[in-house]
């Protein structure tokens, strides 16, 4: 089996959500060129080998996932409500089936709002997040 992408595994599952579904949000890897509507955004921040130095046996995959509530419904309300959900989904990763790898535990935290730099600033929460995979 080849050594699965966390990142995909991850964006994949939270296309499935029914908050994410709801929402209308996007899931992605960048800044969309519309930011009218919600969006999460993920960066793998790293993914070192937890298996004794073997590497793509068993990766332990840190994430970050930016929830953006999108220029049309720029409060932290509705953004607070997509953000807590996408936490506790993260929490119960590994407890779902998966295309491409066995997710064998993970774990995330929420750390609060922002105000994003762009024009027009926006609220968004992050959400971090590390989870254990092999194929």
């Amino acid at each position: 089996m080849p050594v699965p992408s966390a990142l995909q595994v991850t964006v994949a599952y939270l296309k499935t959500l029914d908050a994410v579904q709801d929402a209308g949000a996007r899931v992605l890897t960048k800044t969309p060129p519309s930011r009218a509507a919600p969006w999460l955004r993920l960066f793998l921040v790293g993914d070192p080998p937890t298996d004794g130095g073997v590497p793509d046996h068993h990766i332990e995959a840190h994430l970050q996932v930016d929830v953006f509530a999108g220029e049309d419904a720029n409060t932290a309300l509705a953004v607070d409500g997509l953000s807590i959900a996408v936490r506790d989904a993260l929490s119960k990763m590994h407890k779902a089936e998966h295309h491409g790898a066995v997710v064998t535990g993970s774990e995330s935290f929420r750390t609060g709002p922002y105000s994003g730099e762009d024009e027009p600033a926006m609220e968004y929460f992050r959400v971090e997040a590390t989870v254990w995979l092999h194929g």
